[in-house]
């Protein structure tokens, strides 16, 4: 049993952390902050967030781009299958059977193919626990550890607040994580993945699981025909419009975990306008069809 990531596990590793454009085969000869520049994280400045009204401080922060992808995850379930971590495999095997289960029609193909076939690699992964979560971002702190000796990175699940200061930004009332306070654009153009039906008047009971007319004002409600504008369930992990930082997907897609356990922010696909707000928080106790997650970091330079 490997209790160490060679060199040549780093090629894999940094493919499956979306840092194949890192062209080197030895990551030594590289700066971690020339690393930083390849890679599919970007940097949110230390500014403020945000939250209800109120002003809370937050120290920089790197996020990953997009939410965690299947093929990322794939790579990291290999890694433990390779190296016989087989206690910490148990716990982060995806659960499939949510497909049929979670959907009130057939979804079949969804659970044959959405987690294993090529055509879905760059699609955010699903299906998998909080502790699944936890340990996937310990791998990708250990392994960038080791491979930037002197560079002592904490990867995690964002809190509450940087999810918020990643999402919003500077804009103290911009209700949504693309940048905006429309799910459309002055062309017309929806600007994340989400149920597209009344838009933002429009809210999903958490108890009954029912869409309802929300309790703000939807005076000017809007009504669409759904047909051909909606993304085939979940879309690409990098794909809509990003923010200010860069960051795609802060709003619908996929509700992302916090680190808080058993809470995701920012809707889904599933989720009607009213419900991918940056406020929008759900409950959740086990994984679902609609519920991903995005890695977080800081690093400190221990060789300056």
């Amino acid at each position: 049993m490997k209790n160490t990531i060679t060199l040549t596990s780093l090629v894999l590793t940094l493919g499956f952390f979306g840092l194949s454009s890192l062209k080197t085969k030895s990551s030594s000869t590289k700066s971690f902050d020339k690393f930083l520049k390849k890679s599919s994280y970007t940097l949110i400045p230390a500014g403020i967030a945000f939250v209800s009204g109120e002003e809370k401080s937050v120290a920089a922060f790197y996020i990953s781009k997009g939410e965690v992808t299947n093929f990322q995850y794939k790579e990291f379930l290999r890694y433990l299958k390779q190296n016989d971590e087989l206690e910490k495999l148990k716990i982060c095997q995806i659960d499939t059977a949510n497909w049929m289960s979670q959907l009130k029609y057939s979804n079949k193909p969804y659970a044959q193919y959405y987690h294993s076939h090529p055509a879905y690699n760059n699609y955010p992964v699903v299906n998998i626990s909080y502790e699944a979560a936890q340990l996937y971002c310990a791998f990708v702190s250990e392994a960038l550890s080791k491979s930037f000796p002197g560079i002592t990175v904490a990867c995690r699940l964002p809190s509450y607040i940087e999810y918020v200061r990643a999402a919003r930004g500077d804009h103290e009332l911009i209700p949504y994580g693309w940048g905006s306070h429309s799910v459309r654009n002055t062309k017309g153009q929806v600007l994340g993945n989400f149920m597209r039906i009344g838009e933002e008047c429009i809210t999903r009971n958490p108890v009954t699981d029912q869409l309802e007319v929300s309790s703000g004002d939807c005076t000017k409600a809007r009504f669409y025909n759904v047909a051909g504008l909606s993304a085939d369930i979940l879309a690409l992990s990098e794909s809509y419009w990003p923010n200010q930082f860069g960051v795609f997907n802060l709003s619908g897609n996929v509700a992302e975990m916090i680190d808080e356990k058993g809470v995701a922010v920012g809707g889904s696909w599933r989720s009607p306008g009213h419900d991918v707000r940056i406020d929008s928080k759900r409950d959740y106790n086990k994984s679902d069809i609609a519920i991903g997650f995005r890695v977080v970091f800081t690093y400190v330079n221990q060789s300056k």
